[in-house]
């Protein structure tokens, strides 16, 4: 193994290992076990019980808020509203989030833009409909480096098979785009 290689597998390692054991892991989120130690379709977050398999993404965000995604409570999203065909999340940005020059990483914007897309989704899909991400594209037309970001995603088309979105991302208190995400999704069933 070339040295480069073996430096890059001991950086990853300790990344691994710094994260696994630091604050950037929620610590909230563990398996429950059923009396004869089958696995219970339940994940104990923040105190609350949330069923992980018997409710679909859509129901568990109902029942337990943002706490029911991790990504969300990491990354401070909030849910603003969730309805048929479109979806408000906001998100603060933080200096923790921004890239060597200062500004909001791009990827936080393709993030929020997504969960948006998939909010936007889900209340239109059966109870027993998943959907998986097959392409996603965000074009930048501005950054953003302070304040809160606000997605908007909504629905464009759906298909039996696939589901095509937009989300939208503004500046809060602007109705300015300055990122916006296409996405197609397979719509998923048992």
């Amino acid at each position: 193994m070339s040295s480069v290689a073996i430096t890059a597998l001991s950086q990853t390692r300790s990344l691994s290992s710094s994260l696994s054991s630091s604050a950037y892991m929620p610590d909230s989120l563990e398996s429950i076990r059923l009396n004869d130690g089958a696995c219970d379709p339940t994940t104990l977050i923040r105190g609350r019980s949330i069923p992980a398999y018997g409710m679909n993404y859509y129901d568990r965000i109902q029942k337990g808020g943002r706490d029911a995604n991790p990504f969300f409570t990491l990354m401070g999203v909030e849910i603003g509203e969730m309805g048929k065909g479109s979806a408000i999340l906001r998100m603060p940005a933080r200096p923790d989030m921004m890239n060597g020059e200062g500004w909001l990483q791009g990827g936080i914007f393709t993030a929020l833009a997504d969960e948006a897309m998939v909010l936007a989704i889900y209340p239109l899909l059966g109870h027993d409909e998943r959907i998986a991400t097959i392409t996603e594209t965000t074009s930048f037309f501005a950054g953003a480096n302070e304040g809160a970001l606000v997605a908007r995603g909504r629905l464009v088309k759906q298909g039996r098979r696939v589901i095509f979105a937009e989300g939208d991302i503004m500046a809060e208190g602007s109705d300015r785009v300055i990122a916006r995400s296409a996405a197609a999704y397979a719509v998923l069933r048992p």
